[in-house]
């Protein structure tokens, strides 16, 4: 097995890797199953490339042909996948809707088609990866169809960096190369060059495990730059500014409602009242802060608090009970607020007092 292959399939299994985290974060959210059946998605188009190439000289003909359909119908999938995950990113109130099911028709004809083909027509017809007209329109239009989503998707991100203040500037721009990159991947994978397009995908699932791992709210900034947007079409003009603020801070010092680690924007405008537009705003204009950064910052500080007056505290303990849903996140706000890490900050302060 040569390394090309031996690489295409390490990408399989770490997109597996990566779709089962989503499955096994605290809270799942709808978006969290979607981006985990994207990434088994493409676990299956990357496994079944590497299988392929590994039985290239022994040529099995109709299972051959069989696995080539399959991974082509895989890659039909993500990329509506792809495109509803980014909706719940961008639109924090966004909902699977009914209609929603019309993005998976192409998927779902495709595995009807491809199986009245080879129960009734297959046996029949000699198969190869070359000159079978069936595998290679299947082949065709499965590219088709992820490059329109993903062309969908550059648009949309076109339109964030276009508008963009210039605060993520940087952010918005690695994600449009990102995204353009994987147009790449795709192109060269089922035009001509599978091996380099297999091993393209692999690298773009390593950039997305680090990612994970190194800027676990990195998502976050993409629905950020969003509300910014949003700030246009949305006017706060006709609201008692005073007394949504006071209920806001009140749900903040009394209810402490941001030890919530459930909590959204949608959610939070509901209990005052307001949209989610208006809210965003409101916090921005008035405390000159995103929500997130907004209600990190109470977490924050309560958790300064509880590293000092309670040592004995495990530092993943307190991050649960402030309101954050793993340590990473913890870590990476805390860190970007103070400077320091919860534990240097213990340790610094520890050492302020017994002097």
């Amino acid at each position: 097995m040569s390394f090309e292959v031996t690489f295409i399939l390490f990408g399989s299994f770490l997109a597996i890797l990566i779709g089962t985290g989503q499955l096994i974060q605290k809270h799942g959210r709808q978006g969290n199953y979607i981006y985990a059946l994207f990434f088994l998605s493409v676990s299956v188009w990357q496994f079944l490339n590497g299988f392929d190439d590994v039985y290239s000289g022994q040529r099995l003909d109709l299972a051959n042909s069989i696995m080539d359909v399959i991974g082509s119908v895989a890659l039909i999938f993500t990329g509506p996948l792809l495109y509803f995950y980014f909706q719940h990113i961008l639109q924090e109130s966004y909902s699977f809707r009914k209609q929603a099911v019309l993005h998976f028709l192409p998927g779902g004809f495709a595995i009807i088609v491809s199986i009245v083909y080879f129960i009734f027509f297959a046996p029949h017809t000699p198969l190869s990866d070359t000159d079978n007209l069936f595998v290679l329109s299947i082949l065709r239009i499965s590219t088709l169809v992820a490059l329109i989503y993903v062309l969908v998707l550059l648009r949309q991100l076109l339109v964030l960096i276009r508008n963009s203040d210039g605060e993520n500037r940087g952010i918005l721009n690695f994600s449009l190369i990102f995204m353009i990159y994987l147009i790449a991947a795709v192109v060269l994978d089922l035009y001509g060059r599978p091996n380099t397009g297999g091993m393209m995908i692999t690298i773009a699932l390593i950039l997305i495990y680090l990612l994970n791992l190194r800027f676990p709210e990195f998502m976050l900034i993409l629905q950020m730059e969003t509300e910014k947007v949003r700030y246009t079409q949305s006017r706060i003009l006709a609201l008692d500014i005073d007394s949504v603020r006071t209920n806001l801070e009140n749900l903040m010092n009394d209810q402490f409602i941001y030890r919530d680690d459930m909590l959204s924007l949608a959610r939070l405008s509901k209990m005052l009242h307001v949209t989610p537009h208006q809210l965003s705003e409101l916090i921005n204009t008035e405390y000159k802060k995103n929500f997130f950064n907004y209600i990190n910052a109470y977490r924050i500080d309560e958790a300064k608090k509880i590293l000092l007056d309670h040592p004995a505290e495990t530092i993943l303990t307190i991050a649960y009970q402030v309101g954050f849903n793993s340590s990473s996140s913890f870590y990476t706000a805390f860190k970007k607020m103070t400077g320091t890490t919860p534990g240097a900050y213990r340790k610094r302060h520890r050492k302020a007092e017994n002097r």
